[in-house]
């Protein structure tokens, strides 16, 4: 792919969790506040940055979701709702933020190829009492594509959205997920 120059700085704020989201089959009583404070607490930045944020056509705030925030996931509820809360804060903002030219959108990978994912996949496999590539081969069949995302389609949907060609893109939450057909395969 060839690089991209841009007219001028993208005005840009890409907002992304602290927290892993790590566990399976978590007991929401006992670990909902350590799942969903490290989620939500960075995404209070647009809150207090926005008000210096350059006025026009062009800003931008981009959130990091995920399908959990959109599908739900079973045995991981703290996790999902967090992601919920991330899609409806993005709206939110993405209402408060328009009529001074900026734009809020959240990204939302499904399973994304890497660290994350391999921690995630081990527990459930352990959970469940069956290999990690037999949870792995599930996640990918339980989607249109019949795999799973890599980083860079995930970079992708964020420069788009924070080029001028998304300039009419906002209060969206976007999957870069090659379609879940099956959120729990």
């Amino acid at each position: 792919m060839a690089k991209q120059s841009l007219a001028h700085p993208l005005p840009v704020l890409l907002t992304r969790p602290l927290g892993q989201g790590q566990g399976f089959a978590l007991r929401l009583a006992d670990r909902f506040g350590a799942v969903v404070r490290p989620v939500l607490s960075p995404l209070m930045a647009p809150v207090f940055l926005a008000p210096d944020m350059p006025r026009g056509d062009f800003g931008g705030v981009i959130f990091t979701s995920s399908t959990a925030g959109i599908y739900g996931v079973p045995y991981r509820a703290p996790y999902a709702a967090a992601k919920w809360a991330v899609i409806g804060l993005m709206k939110t903002v993405a209402m408060e933020l328009g009529p001074f030219g900026i734009r809020a959108n959240a990204i939302c990978p499904g399973s994304v190829h890497g660290p994350r994912i391999d921690r995630v996949i081990d527990a459930e496999a352990a959970a469940k009492g069956t290999t990690p590539d037999m949870i792995r081969q599930g996640y990918a069949s339980g989607t249109a594509l019949k795999r799973l995302s890599d980083p860079e389609d995930v970079a992708h949907m964020a420069l788009f959205l924070a080029s001028d060609g998304a300039r009419m893109v906002s209060g969206q939450a976007l999957t870069v997920d090659g379609f879940t057909i099956n959120p729990d395969p």
